[in-house]
């Protein structure tokens, strides 16, 4: 078997293949019946057959009026064209009965064959992921004929065309409640909207929707409800198109938090000031990300350090980089939170306990939390001692006049 991966395709191939399809355009081509798909898929509302990506195994085989059998002592050729998401071209990958591997079978006398399409050991068949694709099947005497359907004689045979869907979904297999996470599909219907729900111990509710992308994808945020009870539950990721959907089991285990080091410890700062929360227990190669007090997040904030640490400052005086902290010279209280997880996969996190912190006018507190003058500094200092030094004069004054 040969397999010519968009990867690293020649010009000399995108050549062969454009005169390839207008040859097929210029000449008669013979029909068959359409070859089978072994497997079990389900036709969404869009006429498309689809399946679950994970654990489906189907297979494309001939039947009795759609072989590819030899024509006087020729060796046969079985073509696959792969059309995406986008109807561009994807691959194409090519079979003889002299190059048969794995599970593929092709007995070039006859003619039956089979082909899996999915974690196939053919390496070739391993770019067909979670997504759309239309893939169109056709026989021919030789490879003479395959690169020369002008002088293919008789003409290839077409063994029909399959619109197949794979459906995959990526979510982190444990959460907490009141906490944001993300769902991430493929294989939907451009520009449909997902909707996410889960459902289990007498819980069936929507957590979130999403609407897909040009390939297919879609990322849907999502917030488990603190009304739902600790326990396994299923996550359902359905186009509201097309029907197709896909499951994943979801445990809501409510991990505590992991407390995190404050500095000043009091969590108090003056504008001005800095303060800085730290935290361990990450993995390496993980990011660390800020939220609301809920959870919800709103923004990256760094990378985590190659032992599993963190460091996150809080400047006043130069402004935050990253909401809900504060901005420049603003005085409140602010309550966030901080989580790290792979930046390349949707792992569980590791959750950190929720910081409360205040920033003051100026001279209101210091590093410590104590109290200062209202204002003046050191100034207002030396004034209030002059102040008590008339005030002593005074009295003084008056006792001698008494």
């Amino acid at each position: 078997m040969t397999a010519r991966s968009h990867h690293s395709k020649k010009i000399a191939a995108l050549v062969a293949g454009i005169t390839l399809c207008v040859g097929m355009l210029m000449m008669p081509t013979a029909q068959a019946a359409e070859a089978t798909l072994l497997g079990t898929t389900q036709t969404d509302l869009t006429g498309v057959q689809w399946a679950p990506f994970v654990g489906t195994n189907l297979t494309l085989s001939s039947d009795a009026s759609s072989t590819c059998p030899a024509v006087s002592g020729s060796t046969p050729l079985l073509a696959f064209y792969i059309y995406d998401q986008t109807g561009d071209s994807s691959d194409y990958y090519t079979i003889t009965p002299g190059t048969i591997q794995g599970d593929t079978t092709f007995d070039g006398t006859t003619g039956e064959w089979s082909v899996p399409l999915l974690r196939s050991p053919l390496s070739a068949w391993q770019l067909l992921w979670s997504g759309y694709y239309e893939i169109t099947v056709s026989c021919y005497n030789d490879e003479s004929d395959f690169t020369n359907p002008t002088a293919s004689s008789p003409p290839p045979i077409d063994l029909g065309t399959f619109r197949l869907a794979f459906v995959e979904m990526d979510v982190a297999p444990t959460v907490s409640t009141d906490w944001s996470y993300s769902a991430y599909g493929h294989g939907f219907l451009p520009t449909e909207t997902v909707v996410a729900s889960i459902s289990g111990n007498g819980v069936d509710e929507q957590v979130g929707t999403g609407v897909v992308d040009e390939l297919g994808q879609v990322t849907i945020p999502f917030v488990v409800p603190s009304s739902v009870a600790l326990g396994n539950y299923t996550i359902t990721l359905t186009g509201s198109t097309t029907g197709r959907y896909i499951d994943s089991p979801i445990t809501v285990s409510n991990a505590s938090r992991v407390p995190v080091t404050l500095s000043p410890a009091s969590g108090k700062v003056a504008q001005g000031q800095t303060l800085t929360v730290s935290g361990s227990g990450c993995d390496p190669n993980s990011g660390l990300y800020v939220g609301d007090a809920t959870g919800n997040t709103t923004g990256w904030a760094d990378f985590v350090k190659q032992d599993g640490t963190w460091v996150f400052v809080l400047s006043d005086k130069n402004g935050a980089a990253v909401p809900p902290a504060p901005k420049a010279s603003a005085t409140g209280t602010w309550t966030m939170t901080f989580s790290c997880m792979d930046i390349n996969g949707p792992d569980m996190p590791v959750l950190f306990a929720p910081v409360t912190f205040t920033v003051t006018p100026a001279s209101t507190y210091d590093t410590g939390g104590s109290l200062l003058p209202a204002s003046g500094g050191a100034v207002g200092a030396v004034g209030l001692m002059v102040a008590l030094g008339i005030g002593l004069g005074a009295v003084q004054i008056r006792r001698r006049t008494a």
